[in-house]
């Protein structure tokens, strides 16, 4: 038993090391992912304006045929 005492401690060690690695991965991911959102929500503004812009270019186009 006495001799499985050094190595149950290095176990220990080993745990507590890849336990304080896998929080930090774990606080990096969740940073790239918040900002991956704001990356996504920015695109997404962007390509509804654009719609918007074409929307109404063409509505412009069709009330000018009309008139003339």
């Amino acid at each position: 038993m006495e001799c499985l005492l050094p190595s149950l401690e290095k176990m220990t060690d080993n745990l507590n090391q890849i336990l304080c690695s896998l929080v930090l991965n774990r606080q990096t991911i969740m940073r790239c992912s918040v900002s991956s959102d704001v990356e996504n929500k920015n695109k997404d503004i962007t390509y509804s304006a654009k719609k918007q812009q074409i929307a109404r270019t063409t509505t412009t186009t069709f009330i000018s045929n009309d008139l003339s």
